[in-house]
């Protein structure tokens, strides 16, 4: 008994010596009770966009349970955008345009679009002048590209290459080839016009083409031998001045470099001796800026096209226009066949988002490549001449088989930004693009196209601008102009800026590396000036 007294008065001080301990349990609180209880139909979330379960029709159809939307009207139908309910769908490419055909013959749109196209008081009363004019050519006017009205009687003096009469309309047939006789024709409206090509003509800055010797100094090219290695330019070796507005492409003359040509945005193409600085030829035959030029694989004859939506294949020696081609749209770029056989073939990315292959001898198109969604910037030839790569305002790259208009392959890709420009490295295994977000991107140009991710050049600012994407012809360094006149080197190994310096006053839109000489770098610019570095 004492011994049981012990125990307990020992466990007593014990307890009595600790703090005291609460234990107690925490109440469990259902924070998302059921709403409907024994319901046997499938509840789903109104704005879930995946079904796991395999759901019947009155449950997919049954109305909404459970509490309302604190913020929402009762009678507000449910949308998952500001402008309403947005629901995503499938539907080819031919049935997306037949019903934006049919949007756009919709009344309420064609009334808006009436009044946003409003006519300006000026506006009529000059149309009400031409219309008087009409009248009084017996109902022809005929408009020029410079603006000026020919009557009828004179349309006759406006001929072709080949000395063909132009056609009237009342003498066109349903073969008639707008672009082979000279002219195409604008709408507008229910108002159409014939816009003609201005008259060509050819000055020739020296006395003769031919040197001592009797050798042609444009076709007949110096005995040159490629240097193995480039090297950086240090110094501004040379400066050729002669166009009157900015010089937008600047292209050597085959094969070994020792001229070259320059279009200008005042309709001019002029053919340069490098070493001396002169002009040798100038050629007119656009009323606006030239976008490109293309010489042949000999380098007689080239294509030139311009704003005016013209395109022209001159003779280098002589100036002679071989023929003028047009359909109505502007070309952005020309290019001869690949294949040496095929020199009477010719391509041109146009603005009607169509890349058209004319043939010379017959002056029509004769195959289209119209896939894309917006206006062809570039078109590069690929694995040696079986494919071509197009790039357009639709921020995509098609790759077509050669005389096929089919697509073989596309990329897109939301983050893609527009490519107007594009040059073949001199390895022919990879050519490089000018992207829009200030960076140059290479594709391998092989049986196998894809992007090469470990060469990407950046550091320049071209935004807003095609600066031309140019090789050393060893393929060591890739150079690009910017938007402040500058000219930037990469290395292509590394991808790392090697260099970049000041070249002009304005945008550098232009630039080729020379293909023999070792370190010599041609650029031009929106300042009416070109530039030799060495």
């Amino acid at each position: 008994k004492l011994q049981f007294l012990y125990f307990i008065g020992k466990g007593y001080l014990k307890s009595m010596s600790e703090p005291t301990r609460l234990s107690y349990k925490r109440p469990m609180v259902d924070l998302a009770p059921d709403v409907v209880e024994e319901c046997d139909i499938a509840l789903q979330d109104t704005g879930c966009t995946e079904v796991q379960a395999n759901l019947r029709a009155d449950e997919m159809f049954a109305p909404e349970v459970g509490p309302a939307h604190p913020w929402r009207a009762p009678d507000a139908a449910y949308r998952n955008n500001h402008a309403g309910y947005y629901e995503e769908s499938y539907m080819n490419e031919h049935m997306f345009h037949e019903n934006y055909k049919k949007a756009l013959q919709n009344t309420q749109f064609s009334e808006w679009k009436s009044k946003k196209t409003a006519k300006d008081p000026r506006k009529l009363q000059k149309e009400a002048e031409e219309r008087k004019k009409a009248e009084e050519n017996d109902g022809d006017t005929v408009v020029t590209a410079g603006g000026e009205v020919i009557q009828k009687e004179d349309l006759k003096l406006v001929t072709t290459a080949t000395g063909e009469v132009a056609k009237t309309e009342e003498e066109e047939d349903d073969g008639h080839v707008e672009g082979h006789t000279m002219y195409w024709t604008e709408k507008k409206g229910e108002k159409q016009r014939r816009v003609v090509a201005c008259d060509a003509s050819f000055v020739r800055h020296v006395d003769s083409v031919y040197d001592y010797q009797g050798r042609n100094i444009l076709l007949d090219p110096p005995s040159r031998s490629k240097s193995s290695q480039c090297y950086l330019p240090k110094k501004l070796k040379n400066t050729y001045r002669g166009h009157n507005k900015g010089v937008h492409v600047l292209r050597w003359l085959p094969p070994v470099g020792h001229m070259f040509a320059s279009g200008g945005l005042e309709g001019k193409v002029k053919i340069w001796n490098t070493e001396t600085a002169k002009p040798i030829h100038t050629y007119i035959g656009h009323d606006l800026g030239v976008k490109d030029i293309a010489f042949s694989f000999d380098g007689s004859k080239f294509l030139s096209t311009a704003h005016d939506r013209f395109i022209r294949e001159w003779d280098t020696e002589t100036g002679k226009v071989l023929g003028t081609y047009s359909n109505g749209s502007l070309a952005n770029v020309v290019k001869y066949h690949p294949d040496p056989s095929k020199s009477n073939e010719f391509f041109a990315g146009c603005s009607d988002y169509q890349l058209h292959q004319f043939d010379t001898s017959s002056g029509t198109i004769i195959r289209s490549y119209d896939q894309h969604l917006g206006a062809i910037n570039t078109c590069t030839f690929i694995d040696s001449g079986r494919k071509i790569v197009t790039t357009s305002d639709d921020k995509t790259i098609r790759i077509w088989e050669m005389d096929l208009p089919v697509t073989i392959k596309q990329v897109s890709d939301p983050a893609m930004h527009s490519l107007p420009s594009a040059t073949m490295h001199p390895n022919g295994r990879f050519f490089g693009l000018q992207s829009m977000d200030n960076q140059i991107l290479m594709y391998t140009a092989g049986e196998r196209f894809q992007l090469h991710r470990k060469k990407r050049f950046s550091g320049h600012l071209t935004a807003g601008y095609a600066c031309e994407v140019g090789f050393s012809h060893d393929g060591s360094f890739v150079s690009s102009g910017n938007g402040d006149g500058e000219i930037f080197i990469w290395n292509w190994k590394n991808c790392k800026m090697t260099k970049h310096f000041k070249c002009h006053d304005k945008v550098l839109i232009s630039h080729i590396w020379h293909p023999t000489e070792s370190s010599q770098l041609l650029t031009s610019s929106w300042d009416s000036t070109i530039k030799l570095w060495d």
